[in-house]
C-alpha cells in the first residue's frame, strides 16, 4: 500500500536530492564538532542547561578529526568566522584524550575503557566494558602518538591491548564482546573502593598517603556509599612535581601499588563476560591490533589480528562465502548485515598495509565484492544494513549516520576507496562515489553526524579531485552556485563618509525560489544561520548586523516550525571607518556565510561575496 511504500523510500533514502560533492562538507562537519566541543573537560555535546547528559568517547569523532590534522595541520578554510576561533583538531583530540585517561571512565587498574561518562568530568562511569568501544579507541591512541610523538599514547594503546588480551580474548584467538556493569546486581561494586579498603590492602603509611593523593582519594567520596571510583585529578606531570619527584621515579612507585590493587580486585565476584564472537566488532579489534603493528612493530600485535582474522574466516561463513554474524560455544548463526562485511574487510585491510600480506587483500577484496552483490541499492543510492535475500522486511534499512560506532555505509565507503588505492581497480571508486553522492543531502545537512564517511569523503575526492564541485569555488563566482543567492549593499545616510565615523550598509539578499536560507538565530542548533562578516583588510569595523526575525516554516521531517528567508531579504549592517582612513574611494567585500535549502534537501555551505564602495571625505 502507499503508506508501506512511502516508508520503504523513506528508509532508503529515495526522496532525497543529491548534493554536489564538496571539499566544504568536511570543513563544516569539523565546524560542527567545535560547536560541541566541551574546551574544559574534552568530548562533545555538553551543554550547560544539561550538565547531567552523558559522555561517550565517540571515537569517530576524533578519527576524523586526527585525519584532518594529518592532511593539512591544522583547520579547513571556508567555515564561518567565529567558528575558526575555537580549538584545532588536534587541540580538540588532546583535550578529550587527556581527560578520557585521567578519569574514571579508563580503568586505572587493568587499563581498556568503560562504555560511557555520567558525568561531563569522565569521572563516574557506566562501567559496562564494549570491544567495539576499546578497538577504536586503541586505534584513536595509536593516531595520536603518530601525530604528536607522545608516548603517554602508545602506552594507552598498549594498555587497552593489553586488557583485550587478558579479559576478551578467546582460547581460539577472537574476541569476546562485552563486560558487564554489574555483580551481584551492583553496578560498579567490581571497580569502586572506599578508602579503608584501599589502606587494608596497601598497608598504610607513605604508600597509601601517595596513592590517595594521586588517583583522588584524599577529597570526599565521587561513588554511592562512601566509596570511589580511582581517577587522576591532575596530570602525572603534575602531580610528581608538587611532590617533589620525577613522573618516572613516581610511576615506579606507584606501579606495585596498582598491581596489589588489582589482585585484591581479581578476587572479588567478577562481571559477567558477554562471550559472544560478532564479526562485526571483531573487524575493528583486528584493525587496531594491525594498526599496533604497523606503528609500534611487535610481532605479537600481528599475531593476534591473524589469529583472529584466520578464525573468523574459518568459522563464521557460509558454504557459499557469505559471513555469519555471531559466535558462541562453537555455534556460528544468522546472515551476516552490511557492518559485518565492511568491519571485517576493513580490518583485513588495515591488516595488509600493516604487513604487506597479499592474502589478505584478497581475502578484502573477496568480501567487498560480496558486499556490492548483496547489499547495494540496484537504484544506487548506498548500501542497505540487510542482504538481499535476508528474512522479510516491511522496509530495508539504510544509515548513514555514526553512533558508538561507525555506520555500515560510512564504513563501506572507506573500504572501497582503500581498495581501489590498494588495488588499481576504479570500479571500486566508482562505487564508492555513487553512495557519497546517494548520502550527500546528510553530509551537507549534518556533517558532523557522519564523521566516518567525511574521511571517506576526503580519501574519495583526494583520488578524484574532479568529482568535488562545491563552494570552495566560491571566491571565484561571487553569485553563488547557479544563482541561488545574489546579493547587492549600499550604504544608508549621506556620503562620503568621514574618517572615525560609523555608517550603516543595507545588504539585501535575493534567494532564488524554491530554496530558503535559515535565519538568524536559527532557533536550533542542528541547522545553519546566515552570518554576515567583513573580508579582511579594509579600513572597516563591522561592529553588528541586525537580522530579520525571518518567516516561521515548519519544514518536512520536522516537528517545530523554525525561521527562514524567503525571496527577497534586507540586513543591516554597521560600520565604523577608522580614524586613520584616507581620503578617496576604496571597495570592501562583506560575505554572506549561508546554506541553502528546500523543502527535502540541503546544498553544501557557501559563502557569498558582496562588494561595497566607500568614498572616504576629508577629516
Amino acid at each position: 500500500d502507499r503508506l508501506s511504500e512511502a516508508i520503504r523510500r523513506s528508509m532508503a533514502g529515495a526522496d532525497r536530492e543529491a548534493v554536489p560533492l564538496s571539499r566544504s562538507m568536511i570543513a563544516e562537519g569539523r565546524a560542527r564538532l567545535a560547536g560541541r566541543f566541551d574546551p574544559v573537560h574534552g568530548g562533545f555535546g555538553y551543554a550547560p542547561f544539561n550538565p547531567r547528559r552523558p559522555k561517550f568517547p565517540e571515537p569517530a569523532n576524533l578519527l576524523f578529526l586526527l585525519d584532518l590534522h594529518r592532511r593539512d595541520g591544522g583547520p579547513p578554510p571556508g567555515v564561518i568566522a567565529g567558528q575558526l576561533e575555537g580549538p584545532g583538531p588536534l587541540a580538540m583530540v588532546r583535550t578529550t584524550l587527556d581527560h578520557m585517561a585521567r578519569g574514571g571512565i579508563r580503568d586505572h587498574l587493568a587499563g581498556g575503557y568503560h562504555r560511557y561518562s555520567t558525568d561531563r568530568y569522565w569521572l563516574v562511569p557506566h562501567f559496562e566494558k564494549m570491544l567495539y568501544d576499546n578497538a577504536l579507541l586503541v586505534s584513536t591512541h595509536l593516531r595520536a602518538y603518530e601525530a604528536t610523538g607522545d608516548g603517554r599514547w602508545r602506552d594507552e594503546a598498549r594498555a587497552t591491548l593489553a586488557f583485550v588480551a587478558d579479559k576478551m580474548t578467546s582460547p581460539e584467538g577472537a574476541f569476546y564482546s562485552a563486560l558487564d556493569a554489574e555483580t551481584d546486581g551492583e553496578e560498579g561494586a567490581y571497580y569502586v573502593w572506599s578508602r579503608a579498603q584501599v589502606e587494608g590492602i596497601l598497608g598504610g603509611g607513605e604508600d597509601s598517603a601517595l596513592f590517595a593523593r594521586v588517583y583522588g582519594l584524599d577529597g570526599e567520596a565521587n561513588f554511592e556509599g562512601g566509596r570511589y571510583v580511582l581517577h587522576l585529578p591532575e596530570p602525572l606531570a603534575e602531580r610528581a612535581e608538587a611532590l617533589g619527584t620525577t613522573p618516572e621515579a613516581m610511576e615506579a612507585r606507584l606501579a606495585p601499588l596498582r598491581a596489589k590493587l588489582l589482585a585484591a580486585r581479581r578476587r572479588r565476584p567478577a562481571p559477567r563476560l558477554d562471550d559472544k564472537v560478532l564479526t562485526a566488532w571483531n573487524g575493528l579489534m583486528i584493525a587496531a591490533y594491525a594498526d599496533a603493528h604497523r606503528v609500534l612493530e611487535e610481532p605479537a600485535y600481528r599475531e593476534a589480528a591473524d589469529r583472529a582474522a584466520d578464525f573468523l574466516l574459518a568459522r563464521l561463513r557460509t558454504p557459499d562465502g557469505g559471513l555469519l554474524r555471531t559466535y558462541r560455544a562453537g555455534q556460528a548463526k544468522l546472515p551476516g548485515y552490511l557492518e559485518d562485511y565492511a568491519f571485517l574487510a576493513h580490518g583485513l585491510l588495515r591488516l595488509h598495509a600493516a604487513t604487506g600480506d597479499p592474502g589478505r587483500l584478497e581475502q578484502a577484496k573477496g568480501l567487498a565484492d560480496r558486499m556490492i552483490a548483496d547489499f547495494a541499492d540496484a537504484e544506487g543510492v548506498g548500501f542497505f544494513f540487510t542482504a538481499d535475500d535476508h528474512e522479510s522486511l516491511l522496509a530495508r534499512p539504510k544509515d548513514p549516520h555514526d553512533g558508538a560506532i561507525p555506520g555500515g555505509n560510512s564504513m563501506a565507503i572507506g573500504v572501497l576507496v582503500d581498495l581501489a588505492a590498494a588495488t588499481g581497480e576504479g570500479h571500486y571508486l566508482d562505487e564508492a562515489g555513487r553512495a557519497l553522492e546517494a548520502f550527500s543531502p546528510v553530509l551537507a545537512q549534518a556533517p558532523a553526524a557522519a564523521p566516518t564517511m567525511l574521511v571517506g569523503l576526503a580519501d574519495y575526492l583526494e583520488a578524484r579531485p574532479e568529482a568535488g564541485r562545491g563552494p570552495e569555488d566560491a571566491a571565484q563566482n561571487p553569485k553563488g552556485r547557479g544563482g541561488v543567492v545574489t546579493g547587492k549593499a549600499r550604504i544608508v545616510g549621506p556620503e562620503p563618509v568621514t574618517p572615525g565615523q560609523a555608517f550603516d550598509v543595507e545588504l539585501t539578499l535575493e534567494i532564488r525560489p524554491p530554496w530558503h536560507l535559515y535565519a538568524n538565530p536559527a532557533g536550533s542548533e542542528v541547522v545553519k544561520p546566515t552570518v554576515v562578516s567583513l573580508a579582511p583588510g579594509s579600513p572597516t569595523s563591522l561592529t553588528g548586523v541586525d537580522y530579520p526575525v525571518g518567516e516561521s516554516k515548519t519544514l518536512a521531517g520536522a516537528t517545530e516550525p523554525l525561521p527562514v528567508y524567503e525571496g527577497k531579504v534586507t540586513l543591516t549592517a554597521h560600520f565604523r571607518l577608522d580614524r586613520d582612513a584616507g581620503p578617496g574611494p576604496f571597495d570592501q567585500e562583506l560575505r554572506v556565510h549561508y546554506q541553502a535549502c528546500d523543502d527535502r534537501s540541503c546544498l553544501a555551505p557557501e559563502v557569498l561575496s558582496v562588494p561595497l564602495r566607500v568614498t572616504v571625505g576629508p577629516r
